[in-house]
């Protein structure tokens, strides 16, 4: 998992309850609703194809990437805006054109 959408997706994943190691869990939960983050979640499933792989090393540095954060960038992180950016990264896109 060394690309950056992953890591940004594992960011936002975390800071949504319940504190799970199922994150592709809570990824088809959240995408699942009906909310603007359900939207860009669909997208990342989309462009990366599936869910990706969560080890226990890389659910560590989340936690821990989390427990840094105030109370305030948690919120924002909950809004998925972190996420929308990492969606309009040109690297993304490239990485798009790729596969293609």
């Amino acid at each position: 998992m060394g690309s950056a959408e992953p890591m940004e997706l594992g960011r936002t994943l975390i800071c949504f309850d319940p504190d799970t190691d199922d994150l592709n869990g809570k990824f088809h939960r959240l995408a699942s609703e009906r909310t603007a983050t359900a939207e860009r979640l669909q997208i990342v499933y989309s462009r990366l194809a599936g869910y990706p792989e969560w080890d226990a090393f890389h659910l560590g540095e989340l936690r821990e990437y989390r427990d840094q954060l105030s109370t305030n960038e948690v919120k924002t992180r909950l809004t998925g805006r972190e996420l929308e950016a990492a969606l309009a990264d040109p690297r993304w896109s490239m990485r798009d054109d790729e596969r293609q």
